[in-house]
């Protein structure tokens, strides 16, 4: 699964955007920040976890490997 695809799925800007609005509302600038940046590194590090479980289990022996190991 490549990142970017994860990317226009849960989107940088729309996440950001979002956690502005808290931030404005609440001042706690730095907080809101870090926690989204957590959140989306969580996001991405599990279902690219996922994908890769997904793809060994689906892989077909012997097809997308160049020989060596």
């Amino acid at each position: 699964m490549k990142y970017s695809s994860l990317a226009a799925f849960i989107t940088v800007p729309e996440l950001f955007r979002r956690a502005s609005s808290i931030a404005n509302d609440s001042f706690r600038v730095l907080d809101i920040y870090l926690w989204v940046a957590l959140l989306y590194l969580g996001l991405v590090l599990t279902l690219s976890l996922v994908m890769n479980r997904v793809e060994a289990r689906v892989a077909v022996p012997g097809v997308g490997t160049d020989g060596r190991d």
